[in-house]
């Protein structure tokens, strides 16, 4: 699974939404933390975040990824540009 690092959800069709590339169909839920760690979003799967409502800038994203009988964590940030 790889993670984008950067989006640009401005409206242009081009890199919209934050979603995970090469995910296939791994069971995984999301959350998104601002820099003072307060959780902006959450979602189970791959569906994507638009950032709607959020200003530029670094947020934190925590990936929990079913496998089997275990999980494995992502841990990174990613930035907002518009």
């Amino acid at each position: 699974m790889q993670v984008p690092n950067v989006f640009t959800p401005n409206g242009d069709g081009l890199n919209d939404i934050f979603y995970f590339h090469n995910a296939g169909n791994k069971k995984l839920h999301t959350k998104i933390f601002n820099r003072w760690g307060t959780e902006v979003a959450s979602w189970e799967g791959n569906i994507g975040w638009d950032a709607k409502g959020l200003s530029d800038g670094v947020y934190y994203y925590i990936v929990e990824e079913k496998v089997g009988e275990g999980t494995i964590v992502h841990k990174g940030k990613v930035a907002i540009l518009r």
